[in-house]
């Protein structure tokens, strides 16, 4: 008996330092790596810089622009930024207070072939649901994959 439950707090130990090991340490770290999504010249090529999402959460789209930066490559690069920025940091925020899934919905909306193209204003409120593109705070519901392993072990090694 002595000898499992020692067993079962090796086991524990070895993985609260595991998953310790794997997990970002350095909260400044991580933001300043979701913010080289915005200067990796690798990933904004083509568009024009005045089209650019900024780290302030801007895009200066203005309405005549709409179809050069929704038929352009700007478009698939702006989204290819937002990626990267939720790949490093999924509850990133803007300078100006707007997360990932309202620049998406800023981008859908100024992207449409509706009464809202060409409205590319990220501070807008989501409003109700007319266009069938409401994105909701889903992103705000995820949790570490690591977090869940974590839990999974945690459990069966206290038998529950």
């Amino acid at each position: 008996m002595a000898f499992s439950i020692s067993l079962r707090n090796w086991c524990l130990f070895a993985l609260l330092c595991l998953s310790a090991a794997i997990c970002k340490s350095d909260p400044l770290d991580v933001v300043g790596e979701a913010e080289l999504c915005f200067d990796d010249g690798r990933v904004y090529t083509c568009c024009e810089d005045e089209y650019r999402l900024s780290i302030a959460g801007i895009l200066n789209v203005p309405p005549r622009a709409a179809d050069a930066f929704c038929d352009g490559p700007c478009l698939t690069e702006t989204q290819l930024v937002l990626s990267c920025v939720e790949d490093e940091m999924n509850t990133f925020r803007f300078q100006d207070g707007a997360m990932v899934s309202d620049v998406r919905y800023a981008l859908q909306r100024g992207c449409s072939h509706s009464s809202k193209r060409g409205d590319f204003n990220v501070g807008e409120p989501h409003g109700p649901d007319e266009y069938g593109d409401y994105y909701g705070h889903a992103n705000m519901l995820t949790s570490p994959l690591y977090f869940y392993f974590f839990l999974t072990c945690a459990l069966l090694l206290w038998g529950f």
